[in-house]
């Protein structure tokens, strides 16, 4: 009786799965798998075939195919050379340049069903600051940045007047318009961290009809923050200004790079070609190696205190670390925890997860430059997953899945990994994963592929089933998890798990 209840109770902790074979195809001369999109709300996968090049610093695409988690195939385009689709946080837009073997002058044009834009050159937007990367500021009308009173986009925002810059992306009209003022005052309490650098913000699009401004409040004791989200319409009037308060009573606040801010090297961007080109930021885990120093690599502001993300019902989930030390943004410190805060829309907390008190002398909790320290939230089904760790130095992460719907743990666990050696050819491949899998290192994946592998027993059996030497890239999506399989020379195959 003993056997049969744990038993039950072991099957009832497993994540249920149905598999569906997505795609299972073939490389061919001169056509075969370049890179790949997934777009996270529309819960669908972007192939792009074409070419590389040994000596290229982009690939070729050639033709640009859709996937629904139902196996249904949709033709973007053919026919054509591209390079470095961007795509809007709508999904149903991007923007590409012309290909071009090696990068000089980098000019871009949008897509979007039948429409193409007129040719964008880089320079026209030089001067716009890091905080608001252009190639992601859009939706399926405008291209935005924010400047200051006199046209230049280096906004200090407790000192300048805010103007929107709006580009019509299909028609090539330009407007600027003075937005209604935010509160600032709550950004400089008595009680709020002195800034050690800039203060920040990001920009960004949450869907056709507004765009927000994130900033936010420290306290003087690292015990709590307030993340702002002030939301405008494109008209530049103020529609909702909505905080969110995350507080512990355990330890301290501390920074980590969960791509909430960027990072720069000796004051400079970590990759200026990601801020000239318009890609995201370059996480601190994986920007290039200047000097020995790891402190070289730096935090450009506090928003690195936390990020966010929020769900298709526009609840808010606010995560970050924990520590034993109350210090300032770019200092060494040591991390002992960890927490992840639920929000309805209106900004109501519905729960909390925290844990504290991690114990991992060998790594999490050694003394870090925390900008080497990466940090992510991702939604899995009914699932949160949280991770926090590196690939400097040393190779480990800790992760935790939530039930998103009552905070619940339902596992926690951490992996130590090593790296594949990386080379050029590896880094322009299909699938260029570089982690190799405990199990069999044969296998190389990416960090949720590791996540999966280890605990959701389902798609493990899946993964020790596969051949040597391939390479899996994993990505979670609001109803199930994607899998692509590869060889990087000969085949390739999508699989959709979906969540049950």
């Amino acid at each position: 009786m003993k056997k049969n209840i744990l038993f039950l109770l072991l099957l009832s902790m497993q994540i249920g799965h149905s598999q569906k074979l997505i795609l299972d195809e073939k490389y061919e001369k001169n056509d075969y798998p370049v890179g790949f999109n997934f777009l996270p709300k529309s819960n669908k996968l972007i192939i792009n075939r074409g070419q590389n090049y040994s000596l290229s610093t982009a690939d070729n695409i050639n033709s640009v195919y859709e996937y629904d988690s139902k196996g249904d195939k949709k033709t973007i385009l053919e026919n054509i050379n591209l390079m470095s689709p961007i795509y809007s946080d709508t999904e149903n837009t991007f923007n590409a340049a012309e290909y071009s073997k090696l990068r000089g002058k980098y000019q871009f044009k949008f897509y979007q069903e039948n429409n193409v834009s007129s040719l964008y050159d880089a320079k026209t937007f030089n001067s716009f600051s890091s905080d608001q990367i252009i190639g992601k500021n859009f939706n399926d009308k405008y291209l935005i940045y924010l400047s200051n009173e006199k046209g230049k986009a280096r906004l200090n925002l407790l000192e300048n007047d805010v103007y929107l810059e709006i580009y019509e992306i299909f028609t090539d009209k330009k407007k600027r318009i003075k937005i209604d003022n935010f509160n600032k005052e709550r950004l400089l309490k008595p009680d709020n961290i002195k800034y050690s650098e800039e203060l920040g913000f990001s920009l960004k699009i949450i869907d056709n009809d507004y765009f927000e401004i994130i900033t936010k409040s420290i306290s003087k004791d690292y015990k709590s923050t307030v993340l702002y989200r002030t939301i405008y319409n494109f008209e530049g009037k103020l529609i909702k200004d909505i905080s969110y308060q995350v507080s512990v009573k355990e330890d301290y606040l501390i920074y980590s790079n969960s791509d909430a801010t960027y990072t720069t090297l000796n004051g400079r961007y970590s990759n200026p070609d990601d801020i000239k080109f318009g890609n995201n930021y370059v996480p601190a885990t994986k920007g290039p190696a200047v000097g020995s120093d790891s402190n070289y690599l730096e935090f450009a502001n506090d928003l690195a205190i936390n990020n966010f993300i929020v769900d298709k019902d526009g609840n808010v989930y606010i995560y970050g670390l924990t520590g034993k030390k109350e210090k300032e943004v770019n200092d060494y410190n040591k991390t002992s925890g960890f927490y992840i805060f639920k929000y309805d829309k209106e900004g109501n907390k519905i729960w909390e997860y925290i844990k504290n008190n991690i114990d991992d002398p060998k790594h999490l909790n050694d003394d870090f430059p925390l900008s080497r320290l990466k940090s992510s939230l991702s939604i899995n089904g009914n699932n949160v997953i949280f991770t926090v760790g590196t690939d400097h130095v040393n190779e480990f992460f800790h992760y935790a899945v939530v039930n998103m719907n009552d905070g619940k743990l339902f596992k926690y666990g951490k992996v130590v990994f090593t790296e594949k050696g990386v080379t050029m050819a590896k880094f322009y491949s299909f699938i260029p994963e570089f982690y190799k899998l405990p199990s069999n290192k044969k296998i190389v994946t990416n960090k949720n592929g590791l996540i999966v592998a280890d605990y959701d027993v389902s798609i493990q059996n899946f993964i020790n089933k596969l051949n040597d030497n391939v390479n899996i890239d994993v990505q979670f999506s609001v109803d199930g998890t994607w899998l692509i399989e590869s060889d990087n020379e000969t085949y390739y195959k999508v699989y959709y798990f979906k969540s049950e």
